[in-house]
């Protein structure tokens, strides 16, 4: 019983051993950034918001501010949430990047990924203005706009029936997007454009370019002539989302202006004796205005950063001169800028120096070159080693061997 009762307590040993050794594996749980920070575009006189999501125990949040490339990232006083909200923006912070440093009940500390920060003036922009339809009388017209702005943005779609001259509201099309059915040959010529509009004070409405509508007869042959992809996607958009077409209507109180005509003129058709019959005045002559055609925008199209390579991942000795490869190279913006994310290492300017052996994180960040408004950035790990002692002094000795002697 004696031997059973120690194995017995030996067994309960080990497994407390064990539950204790789990329970602070569990405790020792590193941080993990479940959602990076992500790019932001402000306005100016408005805030802005960043935020990160992490999974740890006892975080502490601290956010930081990098004012323009190649300066170190500070400490923004008070932002210590994992939300950050900027105060009222200025057009001269645009392109400042906010990161933020996460640390656990431990002292282990993670850095966020950086986001970019875009300042513009307090205005609606359009991004992208509907394009022309083209459709048969059984098809649905489909015109979308993309805009932005401060505040929350409406939008109110307008048309100009054929051979009219003013735009006038439809009834019941306020979303970014207008799909019409049940137009005729009739309809062909109708333009139609958004007028978008925000919450915010003192924001002007805009009016997006206006898109014509060109009817067809018979029906389409999608071997021959398939409806554009943008408007088959669209169209499957607004059917998973329960939309309707609608068939245009005007608001009520709302008339198109009538096509203007010649005034009506009272000269006799016969003249007096004594006085000569009036010349008419000939009618003046109006015409439709012009369809509308977007200027053409002499800036070249720009070409986005993919990739950066021919970066070291391993280098012996204390330093190392950053340079890189950005693809493609016809990239509109190929300027990198070295920032030092972790790791023992100091930085200055693109050389990089080692205090201790282990991996450094570098980041390159390429000033718009994602997009035209949105930087490109890339993390790199370069792993540094003890360099190698060369021995020197030790004279070797050389003895010759003859065979058969």
């Amino acid at each position: 019983m004696t031997r059973i009762r120690k194995q017995v307590l030996s067994i309960i040993l080990v497994a407390t051993l064990l539950l204790a050794a789990l329970s602070s594996f569990a405790m020792a749980a590193e941080i993990t950034i479940t959602q990076q920070p992500v790019a932001v575009k402000g306005y100016k006189g408005y805030t802005a918001t960043f935020s990160v999501e992490a999974e740890g125990e006892d975080l502490e949040y601290q956010w930081q501010m990098r004012a323009a490339a190649g300066q170190p990232y500070r400490d923004i006083e008070g932002a210590n949430e994992a939300e950050y909200t900027t105060p009222e923006l200025l057009l001269s912070w645009s392109h400042r990047r906010y990161q933020c440093v996460i640390t656990d009940g431990d002292g282990d500390t993670v850095v966020s990924d950086s986001a970019n920060l875009m300042v513009r003036n307090a205005e609606i922009r359009i991004v992208d203005d509907p394009r022309p339809q083209r459709i048969f009388q059984d098809e649905t017209a489909i015109y979308s706009v993309d805009a932005e702005g401060p505040g929350t943005l409406s939008y109110k779609w307008q048309r100009r029936i054929p051979g009219g001259t003013e735009y006038v509201n439809i009834a019941g099309a306020n979303s970014p997007t207008l799909a019409v059915n049940g137009m005729t040959m009739a309809d062909s010529s109708t333009r139609f454009r958004a007028v978008v509009s925000s919450s915010a004070e003192g924001v002007e409405d805009v009016i997006s370019a206006s898109a014509n509508l060109l009817m067809k007869e018979g029906e389409r042959d999608e071997e021959k002539d398939p409806r554009p992809e943008e408007d088959v996607a669209e169209l499957e958009d607004l059917e998973e989302q329960g939309e309707e077409p609608i068939v245009p209507s005007d608001e009520p109180g709302e008339t198109p202006a009538p096509t203007p005509t010649a005034p009506p003129t009272d000269a006799p058709t016969t003249a007096p004796p004594t006085t000569p019959a009036p010349t008419a005045t000939p009618a003046p002559t109006t015409s439709e205005p012009a369809p509308y055609v977007p200027p053409v925008d002499p800036t070249p199209a720009f070409v986005a950063v993919t990739n950066i390579t021919g970066i070291p991942i391993s280098t012996t000795g204390t330093g190392v001169t950053l340079s890189g490869t950005v693809v493609p190279s016809d990239a509109t913006n190929k300027t990198i800028v070295w920032s030092l994310k972790s790791g023992p290492a100091t930085l200055a300017g693109n050389v990089l120096s080692a205090t201790g052996t282990g991996d450094v994180v570098v980041t390159a960040t390429i000033v718009n070159g994602l997009t035209a408004s949105t930087d490109y950035t890339q993390n790199f790990t370069i792993n540094f080693t003890a360099a190698t002692v060369a021995v020197t002094g030790v004279t070797a000795a050389v003895r010759t061997v003859y065979q058969g002697l």
